[in-house]
């Protein structure tokens, strides 16, 4: 037997005034760098935790989120009392990289504007995520 034969499937707690995601079905993101962002997420192989926060996500379960510099953090409102903690940390860029990255868009005739909205040609996103780039 599994462990869900013994327990009923859990609900996340109603929450009042959450966030939630603009896509109520379907992809997140329609940038071309958040779904870069998702593939990412989705290639650290975590089970059913993305599926279980994009859910979360389309409900308003996320109560409260805060954006740093290299850091994003959010509570979240589950089946359990208390809201819990979610927090990624990404290595952030540092200058010398911002400028390698500049002058090889601006080589490429790509601005960061164009690139950041999808229409940077394929090579030149694949040359700013090189080692050397590290864009995080």
């Amino acid at each position: 037997m599994w462990f869900r034969d013994f327990y009923p499937k859990s609900k996340p707690k109603t929450v009042t005034g959450g966030i939630k995601a603009q896509t109520k079905s379907g992809a997140f993101g329609k940038s071309w760098w958040a779904k870069r962002w998702i593939g990412v997420l989705e290639s650290f192989n975590i089970g059913a935790r993305l599926g279980r926060g994009r859910s979360y996500a389309r409900q308003g379960q996320v109560t409260a989120i805060k954006i740093e510099p290299g850091k994003v953090t959010a509570k979240v409102q589950g089946s359990r009392p208390q809201p819990y903690s979610v927090t990624i940390e990404i290595d952030r860029l540092a200058p010398k990289d911002w400028d390698k990255l500049v002058i090889e868009l601006t080589r490429r005739r790509c601005s960061q504007r164009s690139c950041w909205r999808g229409r940077c040609r394929r090579t030149s996103r694949r040359r700013s995520q090189r080692p050397g780039y590290r864009c995080s």
